[in-house]
């Protein structure tokens, strides 16, 4: 097991004891990884990750969210971004960037790019939301276009090894649900 796998499982115990996420919550991560559900493990992970980093920020909720994300995933839930609807921006120019880069994202996150680099993908996703719920709660911090860079160095990390972003930028959401039609 390498080593921030120990230290992820290290923070994640230690939330279960601070009480913020409940005991009864657990990831399977060797069913997980047995079964090819490399992602699902790489998204916990970072979300768990977030929390502990994010913890003393500006927006006292956000390590909350990461920690509900990663509860939500273990118990089954949704793994896609969350959508800029549900965390609407106020500033016109910002909504049009978190849109296009919530695109992505999903793009990302739905393609053989989640599969080829989980982490890599899960670090994006991560930066996207935390991007969109600072600009959501319009928090006062002098790094919010920091996130915004954060979320761009991730995409661009991704599309440095093995080219995968160019997967997801080519199948879009449109020829994913085509494909599913097919496939029925």
């Amino acid at each position: 097991m390498h080593l921030s796998a120990l230290k992820t499982m290290a923070t994640f115990a230690l939330m279960v004891a601070l009480g913020t996420i409940p005991a009864s919550a657990a990831l399977d991560r060797k069913k997980l990884l047995q079964e090819g559900e490399d992602y699902v493990v790489a998204l916990h992970d970072t979300y768990v990750e977030a929390a502990r980093r994010v913890k003393g920020s500006s927006y006292p909720d956000l390590p909350k969210f990461f920690c509900d994300r990663a509860v939500e995933i273990e118990q089954g839930g949704e793994l896609f971004p969350a959508h800029p609807s549900d965390f609407p921006v106020s500033n016109t120019e910002m909504a049009g960037r978190l849109q296009w880069a919530y695109e992505e994202t999903y793009d990302l996150a739905t393609s053989e790019a989640a599969d080829m680099q989980p982490y890599l993908v899960a670090d994006v996703q991560v930066a996207y939301e935390q991007w969109l719920i600072t600009m959501h709660f319009n928090v006062q911090d002098p790094d919010r276009e920091k996130l915004a860079r954060a979320f761009d160095k991730s995409l661009d990390a991704l599309t440095d090894v093995r080219g995968v972003a160019s997967l997801a930028t080519h199948m879009t959401v449109a020829a994913a649900q085509s494909i599913a039609t097919r496939v029925r």
